[in-house]
């Protein structure tokens, strides 16, 4: 999307991808629109809500793999809609909203969600360790990524002794980030 492909060296996007919204009824039964556009609606998402955290409207997810993990009906639709965009036509979309969101909008944790979804996909995975060390600005979202991996992809951290390994873009993507850290603040987040 050219209006969201805010990465160097990112293709322009074609005008015609940008879909009409739809009009639909939000749950006060007020005049709402529907987002079709998968990134546009992933950084309507980001502005609005902080992950996984319960609302006073919010619902558990009904897909029951995110219902597992504990996981509210907004963070499945968050994780879904990073799906869509990573397997879309531009994929490196994902991860320049988790920048935009981590430096411009200092939010922590859906950032690193959307590092480790990236991790998982395959056209994003050429990207991830360009963006991992900007994306990790503290030394413990380190280990948030890391967590956020092995709880969505590799069937908890606990269960990951001798199971799904990391790929091999988000370990050299968080030792780039692990490199920029001085002791002191390593030590900080111990």
């Amino acid at each position: 999307m050219a209006r969201l492909a805010m990465a160097k060296g990112a293709p322009p996007a074609k005008p015609s991808q940008a879909q009409p919204s739809e009009l639909t009824t939000n749950r006060a039964g007020g005049e709402a629109f529907t987002v079709s556009d998968p990134s546009l609606r992933m950084l309507t998402m980001l502005g609005s809500s902080f992950w996984n955290e319960p609302q006073y409207y919010g619902s558990h997810s009904d897909d029951a793999a995110d219902a597992a993990l504990g996981l509210s009906a907004e963070s499945s639709l968050v994780l879904s809609t990073a799906r869509e965009i990573a397997r879309g036509p531009n994929p490196r979309d994902l991860l320049a909203l988790a920048l935009w969101a981590r430096t411009e909008m200092h939010i922590r944790t859906a950032p690193q969600v959307l590092l480790a979804v990236a991790a998982s996909e395959p056209a994003t995975k050429p990207f991830v360790r360009q963006y991992a060390p900007r994306i990790i600005q503290r030394a413990d979202e380190v280990r948030q990524v890391f967590a956020a991996y092995l709880s969505l992809f590799a069937k908890g951290v606990g269960k990951n002794a001798r199971g799904q390994k990391l790929p091999n873009s988000l370990k050299r993507g968080l030792a780039d980030a692990l490199a920029r850290f001085s002791e002191a603040q390593l030590m900080k987040y111990d």
